[in-house]
């Protein structure tokens, strides 16, 4: 499928698409639990919900099927994708080798202030049990114990 040329809205950041849109709004659904693996995404309720046509929708669709995030069944329509235990296991460990090398590398340039206010995030996010707001702290995290 041909892709436009990028819109933009005056500044640099181009505009989004009401696919990208619809994307945007069911991949948080999702990340946040509200669609839970294996639930349908219905078409005429999803376009209903969102406010927007079929074919916007179903353009988004096929945006979270390209992320793994939904996948496509003939004559019953897309369904929230679940993760493979042997998946969700190895983005674990690639996940934790990756941080734990660059984590290595910051330690030795933090001074006790960017500990303390890492070990508060740290704190936060052994608490949190939404996984989007958990994945936004340990973001907040990581970022913090890498700033320069």
């Amino acid at each position: 499928m041909a892709r436009q040329a990028s819109r933009t809205t005056g500044g640099s950041t181009p505009a989004r698409t009401r696919a990208e849109k619809v994307a945007d709004a069911l991949r948080e659904e999702i990340l946040r639990g509200k669609l839970a693996p294996g639930e349908a995404l219905r078409e005429i309720h999803l376009a209903k919900r969102l406010r927007v046509s079929r074919i916007p929708l179903r353009e988004g669709l096929r945006i979270l099927e390209g992320e793994g995030l939904a996948t496509h069944r003939a004559h019953h329509g897309a369904v929230v994708r679940p993760l493979s235990q042997a998946e969700a296991l190895d983005l674990l460990e690639v996940l934790a080798m990756a941080e734990s090398a660059a984590f290595r590398h910051a330690a030795a340039a933090l001074g006790k202030e960017e500990l303390d206010a890492a070990e508060e995030l740290l704190g936060r996010l052994r608490k949190e049990r939404d996984s989007l707001a958990w994945m936004q702290l340990r973001d907040e995290l990581v970022a913090s114990l890498l700033a320069p």
